[in-house]
């Protein structure tokens, strides 16, 4: 995603450009959040794999903040589950905001 926004907005030349736009993920996850903010390794080799990929990422800045949130307000769920209501999805996409509270 990050490599795609860079190219369409032409940052790959800018030193800053990773200031420009923070880029914070999101997810209900959480096994997969515990697992980021440990130390320790996951048992799970997948979750080992995607754990590490994510700190790296952090740790080199790439993304800002990986942040939890519960299953109820996870946007991307109508992308991989055909029950989950788009509503929410769409409204974001239409106003560029989001509000996260609970």
């Amino acid at each position: 995603m990050r490599e795609a926004i860079f190219e369409f907005l032409n940052l790959e030349k800018r030193s800053d450009a990773k200031d420009l736009i923070p880029i914070v993920t999101f997810t209900d996850s959480k096994s997969l959040w515990d697992n980021i903010q440990s130390t320790n390794q996951a048992k799970d080799l997948k979750l080992r794999r995607e754990v590490q990929s994510i700190r790296e990422h952090l740790s080199m800045q790439e993304i800002h903040e990986c942040v939890w949130v519960p299953g109820h307000l996870q946007l991307a769920d109508p992308l991989t589950k055909s029950t989950a209501p788009p509503d929410a999805l769409l409204k974001v996409l239409s106003t560029g905001h989001h509000n996260i509270s609970w």
